[in-house]
């Protein structure tokens, strides 16, 4: 009868899918940090131009609060370890 050849149950296969696991954490907080920013600096210029401001006061802002959240979200997630 055939064994079942799944990774999970192969014994030598463990730190690679430990290493998996780190690397697809990293990445998606990665996608996070830069969404963060872009999505507070999108807003912040949609509410310049729905405004009609001739200076960007609220991208600056949005930029401003989307780099602190960003950080702030890094902090969160790899503080624990620090």
């Amino acid at each position: 009868m055939p064994q079942n050849s799944s990774n999970s149950e192969v014994p030598g296969n463990r730190p690679q899918s430990e290493a998996l696991s780190r690397w697809v954490k990293h990445s998606s907080v990665g996608v996070q940090f830069v969404l963060t920013i872009v999505v507070c600096i999108g807003g912040g210029y949609a509410l310049d131009r729905w405004l009609g401001n001739e200076k960007p006061w609220f991208s600056l802002a949005g930029g401003i609060f989307g780099c602190a959240g960003a950080m702030w979200l890094l902090i969160r997630t790899f503080g624990k370890k620090l």
